[in-house]
């Protein structure tokens, strides 16, 4: 809605200002004088024109009369309010507000009009005005804005009660992707410390010297701004971006910021909003497409013309934070804990180097597709893309912890000595406001942080025995000391200062905005807020502890969407200090409210951002500790949407891995473990759930290790039946991870079992018994299902698992036929992990059959299938196919830029079959090329990858083609010995999963 702001302009400036700001605040569009431009037509006739645009005319009337047009009978002001009268009699406006000046307001002389005839006009239009409705009385500007607040809030409520239905509300901002080459800022920034940035000039020219680099073969397409959180490097992103980039650099085909701190912000979002920007689309346009070839366009655009993007908050989708209480995350030690400081592998010690690196892969991204892009982005040749990042994306360096080439940091520290004066004289430029020699100890000692300057400096300002006067300030408050503290705790204390000077109602709305993950709307932070037992009794109470909040510094305001946001510090400061009984009030109140917003049907739910509702619940009833609740909303509301429609498994990880807040045991432990629940069926279900999203999305390990929860969740229960499924599970998630040895002993007890139909055990023990390298043994058990099964699907799995242990052991003919027919099965109930399967191996037998054309065509298909899905298991060795495909067609780039989107895969899954196919593959590459000293290394890597349990428990397809390179090379095979690559916590969770 509308609301037209009419007043006299000379005198009531600052009193327009705030009713601007008051139907903002009411998520109402102000229309005033000022904010247009210049144009061809009278002030009259513009502003009849927008009042035929309103829907709420607010008349401010003080002690002028206002200027008469040429001709006209009345003031502009008066002409104005019969408009607005003559509208509502028409049905075209829905409220029409007066306020008028009280007596006691302090008047100066210029503002009262000295014509007598004026004065006489306004105090007849005055009672006109007034005559028929409600009028308010204002006595200062303050509090005109609070009337005007009050006004609206009323207005709406009574508009709401009028419809039928209630409104869902909008948790994020409707997408507005401009025509290039206006800047496409996708998420506005808005917790600047001041409304200009203060200092970071050093900063701001290497950032431009950065972006004029034009030499294609020596420049850095990506360049990362490191910090921890509150040292302002989003402020000097976005300082940049706005006001330095478009003046320094016109060349521009289009800029984009994107913040992963927005909670609808993730990576394939930003893909897609990326691509209908760049490349002219409309939103549904760029969604239809699949993801592999909205990817590939995209980075052809990044590739040939000259965008310019900006990811803030990239660690939000790097595997630290990838959870659902990551806006709630301290990072105090994340620097340390995940070795965030690249560092030159000659400076580090032998016997740490191994553990150091080791540490980056908490700073990989969640989504294996998000980090195969950012290193391709480092090869773009005309396109720069700024990071700002509290860590290092490992994507980014190499597995030495250097830079990767094309990349290069800006690791970002305090602010010098004298930015940090600066900042602090921007709140307090009095002389109370302290000495250099008296402040700069204590900015010494938070380490010169922006956020924490502000925020000291917010409180001082407002302190209310002496505002502005940090003399006065410190010595009330004799026992703030940071200056002895470590400079963690020092954070912690100066925080909790800052917040000391807030009142009841402050620190309410606080602590509500500190609950939610994201920025709140003005219409959620009100229902939640104001009420006769709540923290505010007014929406006018309200507006008075955000503005509050706001000039401290603790809370932002994005006035054109009306949304709240709490610096990421702030908020995890805030949320912390809570104790439990304030915690479970706040999640009360918001468990009421997300309860009773209106549930989408399964049908209509098209996208991620439309479960916010849903999951917004969910998380507040696992947080507060009601998993039993969380559990119903779970499937009734969110499993199915995201397991069937949207095939979203890292975000399901993220829920299910909330009913488990401690960690999983598996094995005899877990009945030391005190379940979440009151009922094991609920858990049960949950862990198979779980252990499935992780097999599905390429975490076999850690699905090894639910599987053997379930197990034990059925020995304990006695629940044959699901035993015996679980047991199957469980050795298919253990084989694609090396744990061969494991994965028999499991499947041949599952044999035993006589409550599973023998078709999936046997099935199952053909695949491990084919991975081993009986290839005699699996082809017999899997003709013998086949000749019985009479299920069309099961018979195009069954055709699919032979035709790989026909690929293993050599016999390419019957590979081929087996693979097209489990193409054609595959067809008749079109499952996609039954599509993708089938479509991979026709592809490999096409491929060694010499038909590289259906090769290419299947192989791609497979890719795209199971990018689509997130189907890691069947993606990897569908593209180490198309890598071999490209390496026989001469075409090395290509092949090992293939390899590159299998190695992050194939390390965390881990896939150690897969990653030795890879590196024979890679082998070939070598010897193609004459690179013998390579060829070797890859050789010996393949071999120690495929050695797994050694034998007769290894990957012997993989270990027999690595010997036949290491014989060809002339190279004695290592030693068994000394290649046993599986790390002992592996073993250890392997081998608990099985007990």
């Amino acid at each position: 809605m509308k609301a037209m702001i009419s007043s006299t302009a000379l005198d009531l400036p600052e009193h327009r200002r705030q009713v601007i700001d008051a139907c903002l605040r009411q998520s109402i569009l102000p229309i005033a004088m000022e904010h247009l431009p210049a144009r061809d037509a009278s002030a009259l006739q513009v502003s009849l024109n927008m009042m035929d645009e309103a829907d709420v005319f607010i008349g401010v009337y003080g002690w002028r009369y206002g200027w008469v047009p040429d001709g006209a009978a009345s003031s502009i002001t008066e002409l104005e309010f019969d408009r607005a009268v003559e509208l509502k009699r028409a049905g075209k406006m829905k409220e029409i507000l007066v306020f008028l000046m009280h007596a006691e307001h302090d008047v100066k002389q210029r503002d009262v009009e000295a014509d007598a005839g004026a004065q006489k006009r306004l105090k007849k239009f005055k009672k006109r005005a007034s005559t028929g409705r409600i009028c308010r009385e204002f006595r200062n500007p303050d509090d005109l804005r609070g009337l005007v607040v009050e006004a609206l809030a009323d207005f709406r409520r009574r508009l709401a009660a009028a419809k039928a239905e209630p409104e869902v509300p909008q948790f994020h901002i409707p997408p507005f992707i401009p025509d290039l080459p206006r800047p496409y800022i996708a998420h506005p920034y808005l917790l600047l410390e001041t409304e200009r940035v203060v200092g970071r000039q050093h900063e701001l020219e290497l950032l431009t010297r950065w972006v004029r680099e034009i030499d294609h073969g020596n420049q850095k397409p990506i360049l990362s701004v490191i910090a921890l959180g509150g040292m302002g490097k989003s402020a000097l992103t976005w300082k940049w971006f706005e006001e330095v980039a478009p003046n320094e650099v016109r060349d521009f085909t289009g800029r984009m910021w994107w913040s992963f701190y927005e909670s609808n912000a993730h990576w394939e979002n930003f893909v897609v909003h990326a691509l209908a920007y760049m490349a002219e689309l409309s939103e549904s346009e760029a969604r239809k497409l699949a993801p592999s070839e909205r990817e590939e366009r995209l980075l052809r655009l990044l590739d040939t013309h000259r965008f310019l993007i900006v990811f803030d908050g990239l660690e939000r989708i790097l595997l630290a934070y990838s959870r659902m209480d990551a806006a709630h995350l301290c990072d105090d030690n994340l620097d340390s804990d995940t070795a965030n400081a690249l560092a030159s592998t000659s400076g580090l010690p032998e016997h740490v180097r191994e553990s150091y690196i080791e540490k980056h892969r908490l700073r990989r991204c969640a989504d294996l597709r998000a980090g195969a892009f950012l290193r391709k982005l480092a090869r773009v040749r005309c396109s720069k893309i700024l990071i700002s990042s509290r860590l290092y994306p490992a994507e980014l360096q190499t597995q030495s912890a250097q830079l990767r080439p094309g990349c290069d940091a800006l690791f970002l520290e305090g602010m010098t000595d004298n930015d940090a004066l600066a900042l602090w004289r921007e709140f307090l430029a009095s002389d109370e406001g302290g000495t250099a020699d008296e402040l700069l100890p204590l900015f010494g000692a938070i380490g010169n942080y922006p956020l924490l300057l502000r925020a000291l400096a917010g409180e001082v300002a407002r302190y209310r025995r002496a505002p502005g006067d940090f003399r006065r300030w410190r010595k009330d408050h004799s026992d703030f000391d940071p200056v002895s503290l470590p400079l963690n705790n020092a954070k912690t204390h100066v925080l909790s200062y800052a917040l000391s000077g807030l009142n009841e109602p402050q620190q309410r709305v606080l602590h509500m905005l500190a609950a939610f993950r994201m920025p709140t709307p003005w219409e959620t932070l009100r229902d939640i807020s104001v009420g006769e037992w709540r923290s505010c009794r007014t929406d006018r109470d309200l507006d008075d502890a955000l503005t509050n909040l706001e000039d401290r510094g603790l809370v932002s305001w994005d006035r054109a969407a009306n949304r709240y946001d709490l610096h990421p510090i702030v908020r995890a400061v805030v949320w912390a200090a809570l104790n439990p009984a304030a915690r479970q009030d706040v999640h009360g109140t918001l468990h009421a409210y997300f309860n009773a917003i209106p549930t989408q049907s399964y049908e209509t739910i098209q996208t991620l951002d439309e479960l916010t509702p849903a999951i917004e619940l969910f998380y507040m009833l696992t947080d507060s500790g009601h998993f039993e609740g969380a559990y119903r909303v779970f499937v009734d509301r969110i499993e199915s949407v995201l397991l069937k429609r949207l095939s979203a498994g890292r975000r399901l990880i993220e829920l299910l891995e909330r009913f488990f807040p401690n960690g999983i045991k598996s094995g005899a432990a877990f009945k030391s473990q005190v379940s979440p629940f009151k009922s094991d069926l609920y858990e049960s279900a949950l862990v198979n759930c779980l252990a499935l999203a992780y097999d599905i999305t390429g975490e076999p390990a850690k699905a090894a290790v639910m599987f053997g929860r379930a197990i034990a969740l059925d020995e304990y229960n006695k629940r044959d039946r699901d035993l015996s499924v679980h047991r199957c599970n469980l050795a298919l998630a253990l084989w694609p991870s090396g744990h061969l040895r494991d994965a028999y002993r499991v499947i041949r007890r599952a044999l035993r079992d006589v409550w599973l139909q023998s078709s999936y055990k046997t099935r199952t023990y053909a695949i491990i018994s084919s991975a081993r390298g009986e290839y005699v043994e699996a082809s017999a058990f899997l003709l013998k299902e086949l000749s019985r099964c009479g299920d069309p699907r099961q018979q195009g799995t069954i055709s699919a698992h032979l035709a790989q242990t026909y690929l293993w052991s050599g016999n390419y003919p019957d590979a081929l036929a087996y693979s097209q027919s489990a193409w054609t099965l595959a067809h008749v109930e079109r499952r996609e992990r039954d599509l993708v399967r089938s479509a991979r191996v026709c592809g490999l037998a096409a491929l060694l059959n010499g038909d590289l054309a259906s090769a290419a065509d299947r192989l791609h298909e497979a890719v795209v299938r199971a990018r689509e899905i997130n189907f890691v298991q069947e993606e990897l060795p569908a593209l180490i196919g198309l890598a071999e495909l490209n390496r026989q067609c001469k075409n090395y780039d290509a092949s090992r830029e293939l390899l590159e989107d299998v190695w992050s895969g194939a390390e965390r899954g881990p896939y150690p079959l897969w990653h030795s196919d890879a590196r024979n593959v890679l082998v070939q590459i070598e010897r193609d090329v004459n690179d013998r000293r390579q060829a070797i290394e890859s050789a010996l890597h393949a071999y120690r990858l495929a050695w797994c349990d050694g034998p007769p428990f290894c990957y012997e397809h993989g270990l027999a083609i690595a010997r036949r390179h290491l014989r060809e090379l002339n190279v004695a095979e290592p030693s068994i010995a000394a290649h046993l690559v599986r790390s002992s916590d592996e073993v250890q969770s392997s081998d608990s999963a099985v007990s």
